[in-house]
């Protein structure tokens, strides 16, 4: 008996089953998008929620793994969408209070928007590299994969890149995934 029919009969075996198959795969999958490791074990956890509650729909030409990525990224969107609109509502109910809070954010995404332009400034490859290394959080190693490249090149890329941005942000810190900046004026 497959997994679908399983569930379909709603064999509680057959949902621990596709639990241990796709647990880990949807887990990354989710986390390498939000870079959140709570909000990927709700996804997941809401995800086997749902496929349990319209286990009876499953079609068997469908697999499983793509209902389950499928439920997971709608998911995944709806509870983006949900921090986003309370993030907004604390903003508006705290009124003045939060006034730092709208300055600094005015002034990251005014620097961001100087990076870009910075950015656009080197050769394709360098861009893409850079962009994959510092904005998408791969490692070297899976950059050259993925470019058909040496480590050694994906590195000499990176250098050349932060070397190219230094002089316009004196101070410019990139942790992986996650940009963080001081800008200090000399």
């Amino acid at each position: 008996m497959s997994l679908i029919d399983g569930l379909k009969t709603s064999n509680e075996t057959a949902l621990r089953r596709a639990f241990e198959l796709f647990q880990e795969p949807l887990y990354r999958y989710i986390f390498d998008k939000t870079r959140s490791p709570e909000l990927a074990k709700e996804v997941v956890q809401l995800t086997f929620i749902k496929l349990w509650k319209y286990r009876h729909s499953l079609k068997a030409e469908i697999s499983l793994s793509s209902v389950l990525f499928r439920i997971a990224r709608t998911i995944m969107i709806d509870e983006l969408r949900k921090q986003k609109a309370l993030r907004k509502a604390e903003l508006h109910q705290s009124g003045p209070v939060q006034w730092e809070l709208v300055t600094e954010s005015v002034s990251y995404n005014d620097t961001l928007r100087k990076l870009e332009l910075l950015i656009r400034q080197m050769p394709p490859v360098r861009q893409r590299v850079f962009r994959l290394s510092r904005l998408n959080c791969y490692s070297y190693s899976e950059i050259a994969s993925m470019l058909s490249i040496s480590t050694k090149t994906v590195e000499n890329h990176i250098h050349l890149a932060l070397k190219f941005i230094k002089p316009f942000f004196p101070v410019l810190i990139f942790m992986s995934g996650t940009l963080l900046f001081n800008i200090v004026l000399l």
